[in-house]
């Protein structure tokens, strides 16, 4: 099944949606998550989805950027686009465009042991003040990311957030049909790649048995007992990341 099949088929079963990504939005995140796939992937990284993208933000492209040819060019909700949370990227500035910054904390401990919230600082904003520096920063640990064989992918293809938009059960259900028809035949396809569930409800909707036996971590949000529970949280993923 291809993206576009994957995209007709959750479209039909969940019709009665109040909001649903456009089909280009989706075919766009999927351009962005190909351009990072590393050639052997070694840890899949599997999250819940990107956050829902309107037409108009979806319509501003993307200032060129040397050195990273083929790259997409539209504005979405995506860690890996990287004008996510970055407005001096973008043509014309969007609002609301916080981005992700606990995705990259995620993506930055997979590859650093870190010690405080501070280790962050390259690509966390209020440390890096200096845009040229923090995009140069990212691109880094990307490009490190692509080369160590890590890779993220979304159980589901379609957002499910904002979560106000949805029911608790229709997330769980779009998480699961997706990760059915789509995910779980790419993963099968990579047999020596290591499966780590960013998330206890993602690993909860798609395999509430445990049959696959996937590693997992809490989502950065989860983590409801303060900074320390967070940081074990990180270093928790880097121990997986790295064994």
């Amino acid at each position: 099944m291809n993206i576009d099949q994957a995209y007709d088929e959750l479209q039909r079963v969940h019709r009665t949606a109040a909001v649903f990504d456009r089909r280009e939005v989706v075919k766009c995140v999927e351009e962005y998550r190909r351009y990072w796939k590393p050639e052997k992937p070694r840890v899949i990284l599997l999250a819940e989805s990107h956050v829902l993208t309107t037409p108009k933000d979806y319509a501003v492209r993307l200032k060129p950027i040397h050195g990273l040819k083929g790259y997409p060019t539209n504005y979405v909700r995506f860690v890996y686009c990287l004008g996510y949370g970055e407005n001096d990227l973008l043509e014309r500035p969007i609002e609301d465009n916080s981005g992700t910054v606990q995705y990259w904390k995620l993506l930055y401990s997979c590859l650093h042991n870190v010690r405080s919230h501070a280790d962050f600082g390259p690509v966390v904003k209020r440390h890096t003040i200096s845009f040229e520096d923090r995009f140069r920063n990212k691109i880094n640990l990307l490009n490190e990311l692509k080369r160590d064989g890590v890779w993220l992918l979304d159980a589901s293809v379609v957002a499910i957030y904002p979560k106000d938009a949805f029911t608790r059960e229709m997330q769980k259900s779009l998480v699961r049909a997706s990760f059915q028809h789509y995910i779980k035949p790419q993963l099968d396809a990579m047999p020596d790649g290591k499966v780590v569930v960013i998330g206890k409800q993602v690993l909860r909707a798609i395999d509430p048995d445990g049959i696959n036996g996937y590693d997992w971590v809490y989502q950065p949000q989860g983590c409801r007992a303060g900074k320390s529970s967070e940081l074990d949280n990180y270093r928790k993923l880097n121990r997986l990341v790295n064994v």
